[in-house]
């Protein structure tokens, strides 16, 4: 029986898994640990419940893929997986809280795992990408401009000190689809702005060896009335920080005043 037991677990956590991250693939983060915290409580609760003498080994077993995962996709690249971190969290903690609540019946347990995703999707969220996509909670900051170019494609050299002018700058890349949904607000903001006192440039960095002509002609393809600005390589990029695109910059008087999402660039510059 305990066997049996086992093995449904561990075909009903696998199908959950797959479940939670098809959910996140799609970029629902929300549904993701919303539903998958319920889900994971749910299963481990009710399987605990009905086996109660393999309580232990049931939690193991259900939360073997996930951590397998977790540590698998970890190794690979860091990097690339920080952005599931809360969600994974949760799941985990969705399976302990099933665990101890098949144990004592406490409703201070589903209580508090409801008051976390609460908290978690009023505030914890927001706070989390921001530092994690640009490196502050509020995506305000006060550093220098570095000292590297950036051309267009006549090969002249941006310029940040001796002007007057608020310059924004959107860094993306060709492999980013955000980036390319991005551009017609971009365009139709840079359509209404005070050219004399803004100025708004979309700043190419190379994706896979690509070559500056290349994006030029991509971008040309579009009827977008934008100024273009291209970085030799990654190491421009890394230069201002930046971790994720899309990502804009406000840039006065040769300071970097804000790194973040362009929208909240926009209401950035009505203060400036």
């Amino acid at each position: 029986m305990e066997n049996r037991a086992l093995f449904l677990t561990l075909a009903l956590s696998l199908l959950t898994f797959f479940f939670t991250a098809f959910l996140g693939s799609y970029n629902s983060f929300t549904l993701k640990i919303i539903i998958g915290t319920c889900l994971y409580f749910s299963f481990v609760f009710l399987f605990a419940l009905k086996y109660p003498i393999a309580k232990a080994k049931i939690l193991f077993v259900f939360l073997a893929p996930l951590i397998l995962a977790i540590v698998f996709f970890n190794i690979i690249d860091y990097k690339k997986t920080w952005v599931s971190i809360p969600s994974n969290l949760f799941l985990l903690l969705g399976s302990l809280g099933g665990y101890f609540y098949s144990k004592n019946k406490k409703l201070v347990i589903p209580l508090a795992l409801i008051i976390l995703l609460g908290l978690w999707e009023i505030g914890g969220q927001k706070l989390f990408t921001n530092k994690m996509n640009y490196g502050t909670f509020d995506q305000k900051i006060l550093s220098a401009f570095p000292s590297v170019q950036l051309a267009d494609s006549s090969t002249t050299i941006l310029k940040t000190t001796g002007t007057d002018k608020i310059i924004i700058l959107d860094f993306w890349n060709s492999g980013c689809a955000p980036c390319f949904r991005l551009f017609p607000l971009i365009d139709s903001i840079n359509r209404k702005i005070d050219t004399t006192k803004y100025d708004i440039r979309l700043v190419n960095v190379p994706f896979n060896g690509e070559k500056e002509e290349d994006n030029f002609r991509i971008l040309n393809r579009f009827p977008y009335n934008l100024k273009q600005l291209f970085a030799k390589d990654k190491s421009v990029a890394d230069s201002f920080r930046i971790i994720s695109y899309p990502t804009t910059l406000i840039i006065k008087n040769n300071k970097i005043l804000f790194r973040g999402e362009f929208e909240n660039a926009i209401k950035e510059m009505s203060k400036l």
